[in-house]
């Protein structure tokens, strides 16, 4: 999955006709004093969720051109933006669940909702963990053990895709892992995407609200 754009930086075209998957982009700035004449972007400011925008995004399949690899999810790399493992650990915490630090086989983190713990893989970088922490911790605001099994590939676009608005409104860009992530369980279906908006949005602002990052927000812009 990619932009218009960035398909033709790679040597492809989007065919004519085909329509873009719509995914919601988080609209995010710095804060300044009244008295502040800095740039908006110098370091230190406080980042504040304004609102969403619809963005879009296209399968290869719709497009055409040179052959490209297999683009799958990368795990992020560095350090995950400063308090916001504690806080998603916190609300975790409120929601009556334990978190753990252990391998968790081939997956990054793992959900117990009968033993109502969670569990992220060790090995990561901090940016991955907390990108994965946000992931679980959607699972456990949004679902239950039968839902998670029933309709796995909906729980997951919907967990995803609040881990993408929740990572990028705190200054952590997911794109990497999260986009070909929300591409494989959607099925390149916008509908399946547009299904989720609801929750997604409404569980992204409960989790920014209680971490403090979406203290002023706007209107939202669903895709």
């Amino acid at each position: 999955m990619a932009g218009y754009r960035c398909w033709q930086s790679l040597g492809r075209q989007v065919r004519k006709g085909e329509r873009g998957i719509a995914i919601l982009a988080p609209c995010v700035y710095r804060a300044r004093s009244l008295n502040d004449t800095d740039a908006e972007d110098a370091p230190g400011r406080a980042r504040i969720l304004k609102g969403f925008r619809a963005a879009h995004v296209w399968d290869v399949s719709q497009t055409d051109g040179e052959p490209v690899p297999d683009v799958r999810p990368e795990l992020l790399s560095g350090h995950g933006p400063t308090g916001l493992w504690g806080a998603l650990a916190a609300q975790l915490a409120s929601a009556g669940f334990e978190l753990h630090r252990k391998p968790c086989g081939q997956a990054n983190g793992i959900t117990d909702y009968g033993a109502r713990t969670v569990t992220v893989r060790p090995d990561v970088d901090g940016a991955q963990a907390a990108k994965t922490l946000a992931h679980e911790l959607a699972h456990v605001l949004l679902h239950d053990g039968i839902q998670a099994v029933a309709r796995r590939d909906l729980a997951e676009v919907e967990a995803e895709s609040v881990a993408y608005l929740v990572c990028h409104s705190a200054g952590l860009a997911s794109d990497d892992y999260s986009l070909p992530y929300v591409a494989r369980w959607s099925g390149g279906d916008p509908a399946r995407v547009r299904l989720t908006a609801e929750r997604v949005i409404a569980t992204s602002r409960r989790i920014l609200d209680a971490a403090g990052v979406a203290a002023v927000a706007e209107e939202v812009v669903p895709a």
